[in-house]
């Protein structure tokens, strides 16, 4: 079994497929070193009879579990978008030993080891593991998961008061596969940078002004292209908006499985079903066409025109 070490807050780890190493973690000292895992030996079974079955990375809802009550007083806050009430998790068995469990949990571009027991008995697995707890985001898992099913169900308590500090899970087993293939279908709006601007409409001979909001979006041109199969040229790429460019770039590190702290890119890809956020490096494994893209799209993204449109929210 291939051990893998976790240096400080940042650290290597193994993936289903391939291993993705952070380039800052491999300069560190090894008496830096915090914590240990295993490389999980997954299995594509994805309705569980056996702790081997268990093995491997779930992906699912991570919602907020606060009372009607709490979450009222909650979205009147400065916080509630930083916040968020509904995010994905994914997490990973990474070693099960008799009813010991070690793993890991990747939410917001965050990865935090956890550890702690595992019960069976002839219903289902039981799992209760805490996070390290030197985060203020630490906290601790209780999920289970019956035989002959696929889903697994928790909660999560935070160790700190927070504004959301209780969570559900909701976790279905998936296998991370790469592909070039995934493709966007649908504009970005970044809902947290916007400008005023002013209207004037004319009817029955009045003019009538008014001020309203606009968000910076992407343009249809943003799926005319695969990043990660179609070479862009200058020509396209010159024509495109800033925000087009940010997606194009972004949506390159989505395929890879990247975990976006961004929180707009993280809404914007978690749209999609192809998008499995497990890995915070992936530059290693980006194909020659990627990453000539990425810097084609590099130079043009700092001096790109901002585009910006209407919509109801």
């Amino acid at each position: 079994m291939k051990k893998v070490f976790i240096v400080s807050v940042v650290f290597a780890f193994f993936g289903c497929k391939e291993v993705i190493k952070n380039e800052v973690a491999q300069k560190l000292k090894v008496d830096e070193v915090l914590y240990e895992f295993d490389e999980p030996v997954v299995t594509e079974n994805f309705v569980m009879t056996t702790k081997e079955d268990l093995l491997g990375y779930w992906v699912g809802d991570f919602k907020s579990d606060l009372t009607v009550e709490e979450e009222r007083e909650f979205a009147d806050s400065e916080d509630y978008y930083e916040y968020n009430y509904n995010k994905q998790i994914s997490i990973s068995i990474d070693k099960i030993k008799d009813t010991l469990v070690n793993g890991h949990s990747i939410v917001s571009g965050n990865i935090r080891p956890f550890h702690g027991s595992l019960f069976e008995d002839e219903k289902g697995f039981y799992f209760k593991v805490s996070e390290p707890g030197d985060d203020k985001y630490d906290g601790k898992f209780e999920f289970s998961i019956l035989k002959n099913d696929s889903i697994i169900n928790g909660k999560w308590q935070a160790n700190e008061i927070l504004k959301i500090d209780r969570r559900s899970l909701k976790l279905y087993k998936k296998v991370f596969v790469y592909s070039a293939d995934n493709e966007l279908s649908h504009e970005f709006v970044d809902w947290d940078k916007s400008k005023k601007v002013k209207y004037k409409e004319v009817d029955n001979e009045k003019e009538y002004e008014w001020e309203d909001e606009e968000y910076f979006t992407t343009t249809e041109a943003v799926l005319k292209v695969n990043a990660s199969k179609d070479k862009i040229t200058k020509e396209f790429a010159e024509n495109l908006s800033k925000a087009d460019i940010f997606i194009l770039r972004n949506s390159i590190y989505a395929r890879h499985g990247y975990s976006f702290k961004n929180r707009q890119l993280r809404l914007y890809f978690e749209n999609y079903n192809w998008y499995m956020p497990v890995f915070t490096d992936v530059k290693k494994s980006f194909t020659k066409i990627e990453l000539a893209n990425i810097d084609l799209l590099l130079l043009y993204e700092e001096n790109a025109e901002e585009y910006y449109d209407r919509f109801g929210r």
